[in-house]
């Protein structure tokens, strides 16, 4: 089968391997598409990866059909449409481990009529969930603020919209925050330090409640803090390479009673929330989240470091993997 691994810093290699065989417990999936995450992209620029070793195929955003179990019994699997949850996903087949099936009750099975370049948001969707609803706590009539508007932070937008927030979004590409609007903000604003005084303005002087930083650097974080009202929740979703200093003082945080707390991939957590992936494909199913509107783009396996390309260069929002 054909395989991409990571080799080291922007050196991307497609080979063919033999197809994996499931252990015991664990599912064969063939796969259909497979979504290049931000992670990957950085572990391409910098030759690292904060979770598994080099060479590696780090894709975990696959869906495809499950072709083979590993045990008996799991004959009732196949055939079934699914998300393919964990690493391994740039390749024509991948293993569910053992340790999803266990964690999440057996694979997330996918609506029939959800279209494969579709279903690999489930696992990115799903992470904006637990951001929205758990790491923010972002309740119905409130304000947020997104900083960021690429497809992760669009996709925040449109989940605090459903919840029945108030949305300020910040980018500096006209693009990007038209989508944030299409999404459904009620104010973009193209500089992070104008983002205080227009927040504060559109909320009577108040703030926002809740905050999400999903921008390439942890640069506009004091803006961000400074556009929260007392006791606000400022979410850092996005990940950085290096150790970033944010710019927040103690005092700040101390006498406006601010928190800020990190949300990341739901399977790293203690607890991973599989039920999320279910509750994003069927948002995905329905169209309530129109991530068609972030126009992906589209390539087979041989193109994966061009497509990396023209998402570090913002020529592009999301790259898909096709097989």
């Amino acid at each position: 089968m054909k395989t991409v691994h990571l080799h080291g810093q922007r050196d991307l290699r497609l080979t063919d391997v033999p197809r994996p065989r499931p252990g015991d417990g664990e599912l064969l999936v063939e796969v259909r598409a497979c979504g290049v995450c931000p992670g990957d992209i950085r572990a391409w620029l910098t030759g690292s990866h904060e979770h598994v070793p080099l060479p590696a195929n780090t894709g975990h955003e696959a869906a495809g059909v499950v072709v083979e179990a590993g045990w008996p019994g799991g004959e009732q699997h196949v055939g079934a449409r699914v998300f393919a949850d964990g690493y391994g996903g740039f390749a024509e087949y991948k293993t569910i481990s053992r340790w999803t099936m266990d964690h999440g009750g057996g694979p997330t099975i996918l609506p029939h009529d959800l279209a494969w370049e579709t279903a690999v948001f489930v696992e990115p969707l799903a992470d904006c969930l637990f951001a929205v609803e758990a790491a923010a706590r972002a309740a119905e009539g409130t304000w947020a603020v997104v900083v960021g508007c690429g497809q992760m932070g669009l996709q925040l937008v449109r989940l605090c919209v459903l919840d029945g927030l108030r949305v300020a979004a910040c980018d500096p590409e006209p693009a990007r925050r038209g989508l944030a609007t299409r999404f459904g903000a009620v104010l973009t604003v193209p500089d992070a330090a104008d983002l205080p005084t227009a927040v504060r303005d559109a909320t009577g002087g108040r703030g926002a409640d809740s905050g999400f930083l999903t921008s390439p650097t942890a640069a506009p974080l004091p803006q961000l803090a400074d556009s929260l009202a007392e006791g606000g929740r400022c979410v850092l979703f996005s990940s950085y390479p290096t150790a970033q200093h944010t710019g927040v003082t103690a005092e700040a945080i101390h006498h406006r009673r601010l928190t800020l707390v990190g949300s990341r991939w739901i399977r790293d957590h203690g607890a991973p929330r599989f039920d999320l992936y279910t509750r994003a494909a069927n948002l995905l199913a329905t169209n309530l989240v129109d991530v068609a509107a972030l126009d992906p783009l589209h390539v087979p396996p041989d193109e994966l470091a061009t497509a990396m390309q023209a998402v570090h260069e913002r020529s592009a929002l999301k790259a898909v993997v096709v097989f």
